[in-house]
């Protein structure tokens, strides 16, 4: 049902596949609602209109997200009421651009949300990553885990923001950033900010941007493998947790695909 700009989903499968493409340009909201643990996938694609999706108190599950190849500059919203408790996971191995805005507001006391995103830069592409929650409401808890590798002369920032209002306590909001680079002329940042205003609640953050561990290279090599083939294994290993959060294989498959090709003139 269409209203006001606002699509409300009742979701009674345990997986749905939500396509932008066919969503009317009009829709600046949509609302999910479900009784049981959710799977879903969101595939995003290019848009002038940000959409903020709703999740229905007590929603719970999984919510992973695949951007379109034109997808360059991307605003999206994701507000979590009472009790809503949902993963996130953004895996991103194309060869595009990006400019992507996420932001996820905890709406309803004892909302949780988790934010984990890996994404990997090669020939002298330029990706920016803003993950941003907002605790708006007392008791809620967020955590937001960056993986990325950064090939050629290419740029990745990751910049995440984490804000506890005033009066709102009893919240948790964690950071974890981590980037490999391969490349001396690489540019790789980190900005984590925790904007706390409130003496009540916990919060942590951490970035570390490094090269690959050579020990490691070179012990993998050793045992006979290629350069590439090791440095390969290195990252599939580093990135590939994010994308087992995928259900749909085809996906899963895709993003392989993408994540193994990047190494084919390395």
């Amino acid at each position: 049902m269409i209203q006001n700009a606002t699509l409300t989903l009742e979701i009674n499968d345990a997986t749905l596949v939500i396509d932008e493409k066919n969503i009317n340009e009009n829709i600046s909201n949509i609302v999910l609602k479900g009784t049981k643990e959710h799977s879903l996938l969101i595939l995003v694609k290019a848009c002038k209109n940000a959409i903020n999706y709703t999740f229905s108190p007590c929603f719970k599950g999984k919510t992973t997200i695949l951007l379109d190849d034109n997808c360059h500059k991307v605003t999206r919203f994701f507000s979590l009421m009472d009790s809503a408790n949902v993963v996130f996971a953004l895996a991103d191995f194309n060869n595009s651009k990006r400019n992507i805005d996420l932001t996820t507001k905890l709406m309803g006391e004892n909302a949780k949300a988790v934010f984990s995103l890996s994404t990997l830069v090669k020939e002298k592409l330029v990706k920016n990553f803003n993950i941003n929650f907002d605790h708006i409401k007392p008791n809620t808890t967020s955590s937001m885990i960056n993986y990325g590798v950064i090939l050629d002369k290419s740029q990745l920032v990751f910049a995440g923001d984490s804000l506890i209002n005033d009066n709102v306590e009893g919240c948790e909001a964690h950071q974890k950033t981590k980037i490999i680079v391969f490349d001396a002329n690489a540019v790789a940042k980190a900005n984590p900010i925790l904007r706390i205003n409130n003496n009540k609640v916990i919060a942590s953050h951490s970035a570390t941007v490094g090269k690959i561990n050579e020990d490691h290279l070179f012990y993998m090599q050793s045992r006979g493998l290629s350069e590439k083939t090791a440095k390969t294994l290195i990252v599939k290993g580093y990135l590939e947790p994010i994308i087992s959060l995928y259900d749909e294989e085809k996906t899963r498959k895709q993003l392989i695909n993408y994540l193994e090709g990047a190494f084919q003139n390395v």
